[in-house]
């Protein structure tokens, strides 16, 4: 069968992060074929790059890693049972890929640690850097977010739609309107029909999104952001 990475995510309850663990978990032919470890790749051989783009209408945008503070990790005392869960900074609501890359690893530049040699054109780790190798040199590569698109590296990926800004904000009206309804009945109810409203509009964007129509469901998402103010998290 071969490994399969299996990325997992959540978001934090204040909407500022969001945490991506690889459970791929130990290979066993059984329950977990797809796992780490021999006859597939070995966890404590391999560099993992952890990728969240959200699919924004003006593009692509890669959020920015918390812990660690780079967006790899490579553990040689790792064990093929590890989950290495990554925090990224929560940039904005939308459609998401988030991404788990596993990359082979060099100690000398020349040998990967498992087997072979690194060849043109290669993607790998080595010297606490993510390379390329372009004209016989391992080049730093920091571009993670197209890595998603190498369809011979190993990776796992989950496309989605996350809205926790949106969820915040709709918490924020419900309090206005517990409030209103004690003292001002007709404030109260705008407030009511704002709530029903914005539940509305966001069950429209999963709807949207679970349709196969991931740009028009960022384009709403998009559409709520702006209406209610909602800035990227800074």
């Amino acid at each position: 069968m071969g490994l399969i990475i299996t990325p997992e995510y959540k978001i934090s309850i204040t909407g500022t992060s969001i945490f991506v663990t690889d459970k791929t978990g130990q290979y066993d032919v059984t329950t977990n074929p797809g796992g780490w470890g021999a006859p597939n790749e070995e966890l404590a051989e391999s560099c993992l790059v952890v990728v969240v783009v959200r699919k924004a209408s003006g593009g692509d945008e890669l959020f920015e890693p918390i812990s660690p503070t780079v967006a790899y990790l490579y553990d040689n005392s790792a064990t093929n049972a590890d989950e290495k869960e990554f925090e990224i900074k929560w940039a904005a609501d939308g459609v998401i890929d988030v991404g788990i890359i596993r990359l082979p690893v060099s100690l000398d530049d020349t040998n990967y640690v498992d087997t072979g040699t690194i060849q043109e054109g290669d993607f790998y780790f080595y010297n606490n850097a993510v390379r390329e190798r372009v004209s016989g040199i391992g080049e730093v590569f920091t571009d993670y977010g197209s890595l998603l698109d190498e369809g011979a590296l190993l990776k796992g990926v989950c496309s989605d739609i996350a809205t926790p800004a949106l969820a915040i904000q709709t918490q924020s009206l419900y309090k206005e309107y517990r409030l209103s309804r004690e003292t001002d009945c007709d404030d109260a109810e705008e407030l009511l029909q704002e709530i029903v409203k914005l539940n509305t509009d966001i069950q429209g964007a999963y709807y949207t999104f679970y349709s196969n129509l991931a740009v028009e469901a960022q384009a709403q998402v998009e559409d709520l952001l702006d209406k209610y103010e909602l800035k990227p998290n800074e």
